[in-house]
């Protein structure tokens, strides 16, 4: 390939040579594989297309596959190249008709095989000059993905990108076209790491708010390739790059974009920022990715790729916010699309949050947080009108704003959640106007009442309002009202799963149960420990939390009739408190000993029977014709929390320690009211783990 195949097309670095010879004599020239008449014969298509115009070119194209690399002349090779370089372009051509591109685009499409022999020839061989031969062949699995790409690749991937981005029909056939997902993968790979940052600088005539083409070309195959698994099976089958290496790619790719100083020739307006279409890009492309193969998934939530996006994100939007704040009122138009723009990619890694596994989301909910995701959310708001954050995606049926708080609803009655949650809502969306916040009256009602809830559960942030636990069945019922934590107990020196307040406790429950239960235990904290930490301390929230809710559900009237039965005799209540608060429901505790058995861990089996039986001779002792016996003190309540796939048990033994209060209000209000003391406190509470998730109640 001579020094013309790879350059660029604007007519004052390319004079044309034959512009006022006649189109015959073009054509000639071109059938003789002439650079230069190529040249002549696409200049002509842009003034004017005719498809004499087009059939020599194809002819280029497609002869020229038919000759083997090491057989074909350098000016052979030389005008097939600069053929794929015109056909990428045809988007310039003025065209008579609509229905006249609808042809070309189909006759491009049925050529696309010598399209893309062209492409893979310009990107994975390098010329020698030599007439004749193949050069020294640097295929994609041996150029190292991150190395500095030459400017021969850049050509490609830019054509590549014009043809894709300028026809849909072409971009649907390239989605199912092995060789072009290959291509388009191997940019995706091989143009981060160089100077600058990104590569090609090649783009310098290129409009940076349309996206850098290397990271649009890859992410616009992910969202329209017909099976995901393709891509997939390309990223395993290691010919360009293993699993690994394709996640640390994409995070490279990610965070260059914050330094907008390294990649000059894709910043723009305002701030020398970089805020368009490639945050999103990137962002949709590993979300997607994650939620086909359960390896990827493992791999980016491992490399910590949610929090490390929203850093990215958070950074270039403060800039942009500066710049919303400094410009006149004609370019806050733009700068308010492209914060939504910014939002639309966060919105994206939350949802990646979603499709990780174990106790990961919880761990990247808290991490998001703390990079600053209201921070993004409270600046949109605040510099946008509520029609625009509220207008919606994923076909108008949710807008940002609510799958951003929903994901932060989902996981916040864990400590690790809740306590940065209720700073950054302080900090950043508190003091926004309420219109702006909910696209609805249902969802304002939904979203108002969980940022109250947030507050009321955050109480128990704090050590000296949180239940005690002793997993002994005898321990004697608390002397202090609600039985609030008066120091942490001791742990099992062997499983680390079960608590005592006394050795005297210990000894009592290693006699009666544990010895049989501890080494099991053991296993189950071992296997869990790496992924699915779960300490005394998140344990204790939980019971509080789980405490405080059935409190006020009793103190409500009519909100929750299973439960507000004022017979002596109740039932046991099962409740999902973070996918719906009002929803309790009875049963019988034969009828719940039944449901729940097949599901209980074999080793927690014995546990768990014996603390519904203890349950159980209250009921017997009060069904009793003619007994005497006081009201019940013993509730027991069954709490089911989620964590994407996981569900989380709890089974806990409430006792009263003293009267109910008289009816307060709303469960809401009961739930948000400060509460000093409580009527309960924790007699026995036992947690476990159910995959997948189905329905309860």
């Amino acid at each position: 390939m001579s020094h013309y195949a790879g350059m660029s097309l604007h007519d004052d670095l390319f004079p044309r040579k034959h512009k006022r010879k006649p189109l015959e004599e073009v054509v000639r020239g071109v059938y003789r594989w002439s650079v230069d008449h190529l040249r002549e014969l696409e200049a002509r298509m842009q003034d004017n297309y005719t498809p004499e115009k087009l059939n020599p070119l194809m002819w280029v194209l497609e002869e020229g596959t038919k000759i083997g690399l090491k057989e074909a002349r350098l000016e052979q090779l030389d005008a097939g190249s600069m053929a794929f370089i015109l056909i990428c372009h045809f988007g310039r051509w003025r065209f008579p008709s609509a229905a006249e591109k609808e042809t070309v685009e189909r006759r491009l499409i049925s050529s696309l095989d010598s399209i893309l022999y062209w492409a893979e020839y310009i990107t994975w061989h390098s010329p020698d000059g030599s007439t004749g031969t193949e050069t020294s062949t640097q295929h994609s699995g041996s150029m190292k993905p991150g190395q500095k790409v030459d400017y021969y690749v850049g050509t490609v991937c830019i054509g590549l990108f014009e043809l894709s981005t300028q026809s849909k029909p072409i971009a649907t056939a390239a989605a199912v076209s092995d060789r072009f997902l290959k291509l388009s993968l191997f940019f995706w790979l091989a143009t981060v790491g160089g100077k600058p940052l990104i590569y090609p600088s090649i783009t310098r005539h290129w409009d940076p708010r349309s996206g850098d083409p290397t990271t649009v070309l890859f992410g616009l195959m992910v969202s329209l390739a017909p099976s995901i698994d393709k891509i997939v099976e390309l990223i395993h089958e290691g010919s360009l790059c293993l699993p690994e290496e394709f996640v640390r790619r994409t995070i490279d790719r990610m965070k260059a974009f914050e330094k907008p100083k390294y990649i000059p020739h894709l910043t723009h307006f305002p701030e020398e920022t970089v805020e368009n279409k490639n945050l999103k890009f990137v962002a949709y492309t590993a979300r997607t990715l994650m939620s086909a193969d359960r390896e990827l998934c493992y791999l980016f939530s491992t490399a910590q790729a949610p929090e490390l996006f929203m850093r990215v994100l958070v950074a270039v939007n403060t800039r942009v916010m500066r710049a919303a704040q400094s410009q006149d009122q004609a370019q806050k138009a733009n700068i308010v699309d492209l914060m939504g723009s910014n939002l639309d990619a966060a919105v994206c890694v939350m949802q990646m949050i979603n499709l990780t596994c174990d106790f990961r989301p919880v761990l990247h909910t808290c991490k998001v947080l703390q990079a600053g995701v209201l921070q993004l959310v409270g600046n949109f708001l605040s510099t946008s009108p509520p029609s625009h954050v509220l207008k919606g995606n994923h076909h108008d049926i949710d807008s940002a704003l609510v799958i951003i708080m929903g994901v932060l609803t989902d996981h916040s009655l864990f400590p690790k959640v809740l306590r940065p949650l209720c700073h950054e809502m302080d900090r950043h969306i508190s003091g926004l106007p309420s219109r702006i916040l909910v696209p609805s009256p249902e969802e304002k009602e939904g979203l108002g009442a969980s940022f109250k809830n947030w507050k009321a559960f955050s109480r128990y942030l704090d050590n000296t309002h949180r239940v005690s636990v002793c997993d002994n069945l005898k321990h004697p019922p608390s002397k202090s009202r609600g039985g609030d934590a008066k120091g942490v107990p001791k742990a099992c020196s062997n499983c680390r799963s079960v608590v005592y307040c006394s050795s005297q406790c210990q000894i009592e429950d290693w006699n009666v149960r544990h010895r049989q239960e501890c080494y099991n235990m053991r296993i189950d904290y071992l296997e869990r420990q790496g992924s699915l930490s779960y300490p005394y301390s998140t344990r204790v929230f939980y019971l509080s939390s789980i405490r405080h809710i059935y409190e006020a559900a009793m103190s409500t009237p009519l909100a929750a009739p299973a439960v507000m039965s004022r017979s002596r005799i109740k039932g046991v209540t099962m409740m999902e408190p973070i996918q719906d608060i009002r929803k309790m429901r009875a049963f019988t505790p034969e009828a719940y000993t039944k449901k729940l058995t097949p599901f209980i861990p074999a080793f927690k089996l014995k546990r768990f029977n014996d603390i519904v039986d203890h349950y159980r001779q209250q009921t017997n002792r009060l069904v009793q014709p003619g007994s005497s016996a006081p009201d019940a003190e013993l509730d027991l309540v069954h709490s089911i929390g989620y964590i994407n796939r996981l569900e989380i048990h709890w089974v806990v033994l409430l006792r009263r320690v003293r009267a109910s209060k008289t009816p307060f209000g709303t469960l809401y209000v009961n739930i948000q009211r400060e509460a000093v003391t409580s009527d309960f406190e924790v007699a026995q509470a036992l947690w476990f783990i159910n995959t997948p998730r189905r329905s309860w109640l």
